[in-house]
């Protein structure tokens, strides 16, 4: 069953085309990766998945669940996009991704509470709950990042860049527990990197980004493989 579908996508800004001629298919169950250089139009492109920003040209067609209702969509930005000195605790930021839909029922607050600490739990994040953001490691804030995402219980999770910033051990980490997620929770995962041989050895469907193009590329096809590295 198919989530998104991209045909023929133009992306830009007024006059200033990012990327040209995208096609591109999403389907439930699968993991995904789209690797591109930093400046290529990997976040323009996953903003447009999020309908935070529309085609300059091209069809973007968007598909109900099974149930009959909309995807949920957890979305985990980069890191480096919160202010370093963020004056919030780890519950607050997980609890942020709940405003929208909650009211100010005490009784209701209390779920998302118990919820919060529930996904907390199961992101290895518990612990440092009442903690300050800022005061964690890389590693650390990218999990609470990912929490907050997925306490909505997302059917769909779309993660910019979760390794940037992150030393050799807590990348292979950080990969580990997306592929944990994927594979227990039946989590559809889009993730966008420039890091190519890092996600290669985790997803099962991959894209390349280069001169505003988006090609698919075969994991597995070594030569073509050796030949992107060579781009970077």
């Amino acid at each position: 069953m198919k989530i998104f579908e991209l045909s023929n996508i133009h992306l830009g800004y007024q006059n200033h085309t990012i990327l040209k001629d995208v096609s591109l298919s999403v389907s439930i169950g699968e993991f995904i990766g789209i690797i591109g250089s930093n400046g290529s139009g990997k976040t323009t492109l996953l903003h447009t998945l999020l309908k935070l920003k529309r085609p300059m040209a091209g069809t973007f067609k968007i598909y109900n669940h099974p149930q009959n209702r909309q995807y949920k969509i957890g979305y985990v930005p980069q890191r480096g996009s919160l202010p370093s000195d963020f004056p919030v605790t780890v519950m607050d930021i997980v609890l942020m991704a709940t405003y929208h839909n909650s009211s100010l029922f005490p009784f209701q607050k209390k779920i998302y509470v118990e919820k919060a600490l529930k996904t907390l739990e199961y992101l290895n994040c518990l612990e440092f709950k009442g903690k300050p953001f800022n005061l964690l490691s890389g590693g650390q804030q990218q999990r609470v990042l990912i929490a907050r995402a997925f306490i909505n219980d997302p059917d769909v999770l779309i993660v910019d860049e979760p390794t940037d910033g992150l030393d050799i051990v807590r990348k292979s980490q950080m990969m580990d527990l997306l592929k944990s997620i994927h594979d227990e929770k039946k989590v559809t995962i889009i993730i966008v990197s420039h890091e190519l041989e890092l996600v290669l050895n985790y997803v099962k469907k991959l894209y390349l980004i280069h001169n505003k193009i988006l090609t698919q590329i075969d994991p597995d096809e070594k030569k073509l493989i050796d030949k992107i590295k060579q781009i970077y």
